[in-house]
């Protein structure tokens, strides 16, 4: 859509990430820190959905995480020479769908934690001044 910008995406997401752990192979960064090496100066951070198998009682300890990651991130990925703050976007988790079949959850519980994340997303936004 804004060719002349020269926009690039990557996604570095994997399915298993919560905010406080991020499996990788014990020699993910031995060449290099992919993060580091393609300079990203904007981050999306989809996190919530994962943590909310916790239930209400992970809700606070996955603020605290969150808020440490982006400190990290902030100190460890620098926008630019000047050592400006990377952007974050913090996007909440989608709502559990159900399915209808009797074997599989109904949703209801799910979506009563996801909503509890969704918050909680929503106030690390608001304290941090983040979108």
């Amino acid at each position: 859509r804004f060719p002349e910008l020269n926009l690039v995406v990557r996604n570095f997401a994997r399915p298993t990430d919560e905010v406080s752990v991020r499996q990788r192979a014990s020699d993910y960064t031995k060449l290099d820190d992919p993060l580091s090496a393609f300079g990203a100066d904007t981050f999306l951070l989809f996190f919530g959905f994962n943590e909310s198998f916790n239930g209400p009682e992970g809700v606070d300890r996955f603020k605290a995480d969150y808020e440490k990651v982006i400190a990290e991130y902030t100190k460890k990925y620098p926008r630019d020479d000047s050592g400006a703050a990377p952007r974050f976007i913090l996007i909440s988790p989608m709502a559990f769908e159900p399915t209808g079949d009797r074997l599989l959850p109904s949703g209801e519980t799910e979506n009563a934690n996801l909503e509890l994340y969704t918050d909680a997303t929503k106030a690390v936004a608001e304290k941090l001044g983040l979108a």
